[in-house]
């Protein structure tokens, strides 16, 4: 642990990214955006690219007649409730191990913290 002359003072300190503006902000937000929707935007254009599919598909069987239109509807309806229920639970399904993991090591590192073998320091 460092001493109280090891600490800096607060003039000491170097100045952070920007100064603290609001130019400086708002290029560290457009950088973050920027990468954000390098990641999730292939994933949103997915995501609508099947709903539009999806509409398009029923919009076609509407057409064809009513029976259809019910018929389609209902099996969209229950593909996509699956898909969810298949991806919620392979989620839960690498969860679940973890809870246990969490269940065993809380209390042990409370136990070994209480009698003074947590921390080698």
């Amino acid at each position: 642990m460092e001493s109280q002359s090891d600490v800096p003072h607060i003039s000491e300190l170097p100045e952070k990214r920007g100064g603290g503006r609001i130019p400086g902000l708002a290029k560290d937000v457009w950088v973050e955006s920027k990468k954000l929707w390098v990641v999730a935007g292939p994933a949103a254009f997915t995501r609508l690219t099947f709903y539009g599919m999806t509409v398009v598909s029923q919009a076609f069987a509407g057409h064809i007649g009513d029976l259809e239109l019910a018929a389609f509807s209902i099996a969209a309806t229950v593909i996509s409730g699956l898909s969810f229920g298949f991806f919620a639970g392979s989620v839960a399904l690498y969860l679940l191990p973890l809870h246990f993991v969490y269940a065993i090591i809380l209390p042990l590192n409370n136990l070994f913290a209480s009698r003074g073998k947590g921390d080698p320091e």
